[in-house]
């Protein structure tokens, strides 16, 4: 199960999920899925990111689902994925917090097909 750093509005929560993929990852070869829904909040998404980017866990993939953003937040988050390339970006018109998770979990349930190699789908 993916770890879920939700950015509905409050960037702690994300902040202590990525803290605590260092506390609470005792095996460094196995694969950690963090997934990230992104509504509005570009004041705190670099913040978020660089936390995540700066874990000294290294293995992770990150799914950013931009639900429908309207405040640059989706230019931060596509800055990020062409940074990183354990970084993928879901774009999907706004359904709320529950349906942005959810299709993030569905990423790494459903291992949905990047077409073309790229690390964005709209």
């Amino acid at each position: 199960m993916p770890l879920v750093a939700d950015l509905h509005g409050d960037q702690r929560w994300c902040i202590l999920m990525a803290t605590s993929l260092e506390l609470s990852c005792r095996f460094q070869s196995q694969s950690i899925g963090v997934v990230i829904p992104i509504y509005n909040v570009a004041p705190y998404l670099r913040e978020c990111l660089d936390s995540v980017i700066n874990q000294t866990y290294k293995n992770l993939h990150v799914v950013l689902v931009n639900d429908g953003s309207t405040d640059g937040s989706l230019e931060i988050a596509k800055e990020y994925v062409l940074k990183d390339s354990r970084f993928v970006l879901l774009d999907k018109e706004n359904g709320g917090l529950s349906h942005a998770r959810n299709l993030g979990i569905d990423y790494f349930a459903l291992k949905l097909p990047l077409g073309g190699g790229a690390n964005t789908l709209f």
